[in-house]
């Protein structure tokens, strides 16, 4: 087995762990609503779901869809290197590409649910077009840079909820009755108005349109590891993995928990910021570990993982539909009902379940619905006598 293919293994198989702690970190906004989870006292949470809360917030959230970015920007450079070696721009495929998962994203957003990021990775995108032929060093200092000047902005946002003229509770209160109760339209109505009052739909519009340049230091970084060819040769590099792992795990855990155990402290917010991007960096390397070896049958978790990640678009999408499901009146309305170790508990089934599926689907098809319909955008019909080069995750 090749070097290339190891490295496609290993990147799947990171992407498909990814897909967990997403759905995890997910699972709370969907059972408790994005802004209502950050008010979660409301919920009069047992010891036990509170510290299973805590424990999300540290090591989960904020730390995993990150890894999706590290992937998005490596992907992008490895596709753009494999069409310019067949004398081809990357640069239509891409636009393609990225304006396909702004659609998708915005369908997805409107359709189902606000916590998207489909449309934030096609937004983001277009940034990246502008560092396809940065050298990594130069990737990485950009990178460094975008990470310090937005940790440094969220100084101040720890353990912040109160909005002008906001009754948080009245809200929160609005919102059970809504997600438990009501209808497909009338959960549309209330979700889409982006929250309590006008200063929330602000905040919204503007971390949508800035989050973009906030993950783009993830962006970056991936990018910098597929030309500094990182991945390729992974049991050569398995000492370095260990130590970069070694290293921004415990930093990145520290620097997050500062806002979870001193909520008022105001460089809480900053330093979550931070402390999610090097956290993830570290689990990408910690990942990795677990995909080296490629030359003996993979273990079945590993397998799972693997075909979880090869259907990375179609499962993050059917993880929407698992949750509003659930907990919202159209489906079996539990929201806020089950408490957080319960909720994550049932994710961690279902992505059982999806690792499973994922792995009879793929003895039977090369790739997802979705997969495929983001390839015949990406592509509309060039080369496809030629086996078409790996596309980015999401």
């Amino acid at each position: 087995m090749s070097n290339q293919t190891n490295r496609l293994i290993g990147i799947d198989g990171i992407r498909g762990l990814s897909l967990l702690g997403i759905l995890l970190a997910n699972t709370l906004a969907f059972q408790y609503g994005i802004w209502e989870s950050e008010i979660i006292s409301f919920f009069e949470l047992s010891s036990f779901d509170e510290a299973v809360y805590s424990a999300v917030l540290i090591l989960v959230k904020g730390s995993f869809a990150p890894i999706f970015a590290f992937l998005y920007g490596f992907g992008t450079i490895k596709m753009s290197q494999n069409l310019e070696q067949r004398g081809l721009s990357p640069y239509p495929f891409l636009i393609r590409r990225f304006l396909f998962l702004l659609a998708a994203g915005l369908l997805h957003f409107l359709l189902l649910w606000e916590g998207d990021v489909l449309a934030t990775y096609g937004l983001s995108g277009f940034l990246l077009l502008a560092f396809l032929k940065v050298k990594p060093k130069a990737l990485i200092i950009v990178g460094i840079s975008v990470l310090s000047l937005f940790s440094l902005m969220t100084y101040g946002s720890a353990g912040s909820t109160a909005l002008p003229g906001v009754n948080w509770e009245d809200f929160a209160r609005d919102s059970m009755n809504v997600y438990q109760n009501g209808g497909y339209s009338a959960i549309q109505s209330f979700r889409l108005e982006l929250g309590a009052g006008p200063f929330s739909r602000i905040i919204f519009i503007f971390n949508w349109l800035f989050i973009p340049i906030l993950i783009s230091s993830m962006f970056m970084f991936g990018m910098a590891a597929a030309k500094a060819r990182l991945f390729h040769q992974p049991a050569e590099e398995k000492r370095l993995y260990v130590r970069i792992a070694a290293i921004l795990i415990p930093a990145g855990i520290a620097l997050k928990a500062v806002k979870v155990v001193w909520p008022q402290l105001g460089i809480g917010g900053s330093l979550h910021t931070l402390g999610g991007t090097v956290l993830a960096l570290g689990y990408v390397f910690a990942f990795a570990l677990l995909f080296i070896r490629q030359n003996e049958k993979p273990a079945a978790w590993r397998t799972g993982l693997i075909s979880v990640g090869k259907l990375s678009m179609s499962n993050y999408l059917l993880q929407t539909v698992f949750g509003v499901l659930i907990f919202y009146g159209y489906g079996l309305g539990l929201f806020g009902k089950l408490g957080t170790a319960i909720g994550c508990l049932l994710a961690i089934a279902f992505f059982g379940l999806q690792a499973w599926a994922s792995g009879l689907y793929l003895r039977r098809f090369k790739m997802g619905p979705a997969e495929k319909l983001i390839r015949s955008v990406t592509w509309l019909g060039h080369g496809r006598k030629r086996e078409q080069p790996r596309a980015p995750g999401m």
